[in-house]
């Protein structure tokens, strides 16, 4: 049974959505998206370990290391979890994702469902950019990035004023 999560970025500049994809649980995981409102060159980009963003990297926490390892690139053996490596943004701002990571899930208890995606300024300045929660997502339709960010968007949103209600 194929498993989807979403993350989708709504900050004041950086957006877009990234979507993970996983066949069955002993499948290696898909990585899509789009982000726009990066400047020009490389950004790291990383799963965190705490779905809380209330306060950037500090509520986020580390990488996703529950092995407890070294950093390292995407296809090294030795990495944490969240480690995905550079994305990649052009003249116009926008970079597209595109991976296959043996070590992230979707299901069980390693699951990067309920952390964060993290956007860095650049591959050594460490300035965040853009977190966002990593969530459960089933895609009916097909519908434009713009549509889906709106869309999600506006699901949050209401989510938040439930939460105030209470």
């Amino acid at each position: 049974m194929s498993v989807k999560a979403v993350a989708v970025l709504t900050g004041e500049k950086v957006k877009g959505a990234v979507f993970f994809s996983q066949e069955a649980p002993d499948c290696p995981v898909t990585v899509t998206g789009k982000i726009s409102g990066l400047s020009k060159g490389f950004h790291g980009f990383h799963v965190h370990e705490y779905g809380d963003n209330t306060n950037g990297c500090v509520s986020a926490g580390g990488h996703f290391n529950p092995f407890n390892q070294d950093h390292g690139a995407p296809g090294d053996q030795v990495r944490h979890v969240g480690d995905l490596g550079n994305i990649e943004a052009g003249d116009d701002g926008v970079a597209k994702v595109h991976l296959t990571d043996r070590l992230l899930s979707l299901t069980g208890p390693l699951s990067v469902v309920g952390r964060s995606v993290v956007i860095q300024f650049s591959q050594r300045v460490q300035q965040l950019l853009a977190v966002c929660l990593i969530r459960f997502w089933s895609m009916q339709t097909k519908m434009t990035w713009e549509e889906v960010d709106m869309n999600l968007a506006r699901q949050l949103e209401m989510q938040v004023e439930e939460l105030l209600v209470e």
